[in-house]
């Protein structure tokens, strides 16, 4: 084998190393858990809370050491909410002067935010995740919040109240933690929860009940996927 050959060769075997070292830098997450929005429907009301499933799923690229990581994330959950408002005062009415016996909002909530992963732990190691590595972390995210309300039922609201229809696309942040346990050298499982100020009192489908915007909250667990 002469010299050409074997710089070749050389080369090769370095170009194969660095993209196999690359392509471990990135990574595919899907999560399952619940959440809840945090606003008129829980706050001194006859609505009852909606707890419903959020799936989430993520793309993640590790930054220098992979201590850092950026993320980005697409969410989406459905709330269906309910309350007899028969007896809150002031008093909800119907169109015909009737109270109105119970409310029904269903709320749509697609998120897309992107942002940054921080490991908390020295044990992370460049391109080399090992079986046991137990990994906490807190991120934060900025993004949209794209929600889409249906309420049964027409109703005459008492004055200060504001009943919300339709789509409506707001500016929303998203503060997470939780930790990761590494598998093997492809797979990773997590735990976590977050946390998603909505920069507006309509996330819902009521304003006028809280003077602060709602949130959204929501924890599950999450399965990883280097690659």
């Amino acid at each position: 084998m002469n010299l050409y050959s074997k710089l070749a060769l050389s080369a090769l075997a370095c170009t194969l190393f660095s993209v196999s070292a690359l392509a471990q830098r990135n990574a595919l997450r899907a999560g399952l858990g619940l959440s809840t929005i945090r606003g008129e429907f829980s706050h001194d009301n006859p609505f009852q809370d909606s707890y419903s499933p959020d799936y989430t799923f993520s793309y993640l690229r590790g930054l220098g050491d992979e201590k850092w990581q950026s993320i980005t994330e697409f969410s989406y959950s459905q709330h269906d909410f309910s309350g007899d408002l028969s007896d809150h005062r002031p008093v909800f009415l119907t169109k015909n002067g009737t109270p109105v016996p119970e409310f029904h909002s269903e709320v749509k909530q697609l998120f897309i935010g992107t942002g940054l992963r921080f490991y908390m732990s020295n044990s992370i190691n460049k391109y080399n995740p090992y079986r046991g590595q137990f990994l906490p972390y807190i991120g934060v995210m900025a993004g949209i919040s794209r929600n889409t309300v249906f309420q049964e039922g027409e109703a005459r609201v008492p004055e200060g109240y504001v009943l919300n229809h339709g789509s409506a696309t707001n500016f929303a942040l998203q503060v997470d933690g939780g930790f990761m346990y590494v598998l093997n050298e492809y797979l990773a499982i997590e735990v976590f929860g977050a946390i998603r100020p909505n920069f507006t009192d309509e996330t819902d489908g009521v304003s006028g009940i809280t003077n602060f915007g709602d949130w959204t909250v929501k924890f599950g667990a999450a399965i990883q996927y280097r690659f």
